[in-house]
């Protein structure tokens, strides 16, 4: 194999290590850093300055580098053997385990990761998603549509209804028969707004204590659910984890891997999802001409048929307008990886050890990519511009959950906007803390089509 034939290869004594800001930059920055609405501000001026890949000191022996360069961030998310998410205890690891506990989303790939996985992958694949819950987020979204129906203002809170959308599907996934789904996922969408944006203070791990005690709430009261299921294991997956730990009544370190479990499923089944949806539906709102394409695709191909029936491909607007909204609103916005070894990317040597932060939110609105990046054009797919960069990860700790996320998040919008023409009522910027947030919640009127 040729040098060229590589675009990442290991290296050996060559000072390639780009440059980048010293720590007076980030001590006269550091309340920025701090702020959600304008941390996204100082990165884009960091790479506006010393370009889209830079590194800098960030302790006695700690390198950490920055990177917004297309071609780099493919390479870096696709070389497993290279970038690695987890490879030992680090400060990041620490931050997601308070918020999160100890499930798959925050620890390392171990054999405890591999087992749970490998335990909950089978209810995830394409086809078993579509058979075993199809009928539940269908069973949501027309409950959810009929509230809207009732509402004579028309005016609604999308971001409210996202998250009791997506955390009603979560809950009936992980125990059915719940009844208190509501409220809760409300609360902890607060909690989360209020308190822990600003992942990157020092005093996170502090400030997460009372998100991850509302999630520890709501994970023992799905467990309260499955043990009175027990006659029926297979309805749930909180009852298939229960199976797991079979000791998880009498030992206390059995308790907590299966409330971390559950925590994690939650977390990994709700958040994301409702804060893709939202960014979505205002996109659309925004946007009437690709909202009346989408609606009369929609009918011409009963794509809102109840329960679903198939996960879409591009070859649908309705697909299409999903992975535009989440190029644009990357809601994982930034990435972390570590690197295994000495090696070139894009012609700057990364060092062994290194804290690597993708900027996924910067690469999908980068110009050499995308034609007018800042565009909301669900048809550039179509012209052959690239898929947003991995909106669901990539490698041995992709979302198990991807086909469950696009089906819930096509049927709803599918079915609102068969039903309602939507018309933006607030304009909210994007923020970045733990994900791409709105700095407000949407709100949208919601004007029944049928009633004109």
């Amino acid at each position: 194999m040729t040098e060229n034939s590589l675009s990442v290869e290991i290296i050996r004594g060559q000072n390639l290590v780009p440059k980048g800001p010293s720590l007076f930059f980030f001590v006269r920055n550091a309340k920025a850093l701090r702020d959600p609405k304008r941390v996204i501000n100082v990165f884009r001026a960091i790479i506006g300055y010393w370009g889209d890949i830079v590194s800098f000191r960030s302790g006695l022996r700690e390198r950490t580098y920055i990177v917004a360069e297309p071609s780099a961030g493919e390479e870096i998310f696709d070389r497993q053997d290279l970038f690695v998410k987890y490879p030992t205890p680090t400060k990041d690891i620490a931050k997601l385990q308070a918020m999160i506990g100890k499930g798959m989303l925050a620890t390392h790939i171990d054999q405890d990761w591999e087992r749970h996985r490998k335990s909950l992958a089978p209810d995830f694949a394409r086809m078993p998603v579509i058979r075993r819950y199809g009928a539940i987020i269908g069973r949501h979204v027309r409950a959810l549509i009929d509230e809207i129906s009732l509402n004579k203002e028309y005016e609604q809170n999308i971001s409210e209804l996202s998250m009791r959308f997506s955390g009603r599907v979560i809950s009936d996934i992980l125990a059915p028969g719940h009844y208190f789904a509501d409220q809760l996922f409300i609360d902890i969408k607060h909690i989360l707004d209020r308190g822990i944006l600003e992942f990157h203070r020092r005093d996170f791990v502090k400030r997460a204590k009372p998100y991850k005690a509302a999630l520890r709430e709501q994970a023992l009261r799905l467990v309260d659910v499955a043990v009175r299921q027990e006659h029926h294991p297979n309805d749930g997956l909180v009852a298939r984890m229960m199976a797991d730990e079979p000791n998880w009544q009498h030992e206390i370190k059995a308790r907590e891997r299966l409330l971390d479990r559950i925590i994690n499923m939650i977390v990994a089944g709700y958040e994301t999802t409702a804060t893709s949806l939202n960014w979505i539906i205002y996109l659309l709102a925004e946007h009437p001409e690709v909202q009346k394409r989408l609606r009369e695709e929609i009918l011409y191909n009963n794509l809102q048929a109840n329960p679903p029936s198939q996960v879409y491909d591009e070859n649908t607007l309705l697909q299409r307008v999903i992975l535009e909204a989440m190029r644009l609103y990357s809601v994982l916005w930034f990435n972390i990886r570590y690197a295994t070894k000495d090696c070139i990317v894009s012609g700057k040597k990364f060092k062994k050890g290194a804290r690597v932060m993708l900027l996924p939110f910067l690469i999908n609105r980068d110009a050499r990519r995308y034609n007018a990046p800042n565009t909301f054009d669900p048809d550039r797919f179509l012209r052959g511009e690239p898929l947003p960069l991995y909106p669901f990860g990539t490698g041995p700790r992709v979302c198990i959950g991807r086909t469950l996320a696009e089906l819930e998040m096509q049927h709803m919008v599918a079915v609102l906007v068969a039903q309602f023409d939507l018309k933006a009522l607030n304009h909210p910027k994007a923020i970045g803390g733990v994900l791409l947030q709105p700095d407000s919640d949407i709100f949208v009127c919601c004007s029944p089509i049928f009633s004109k």
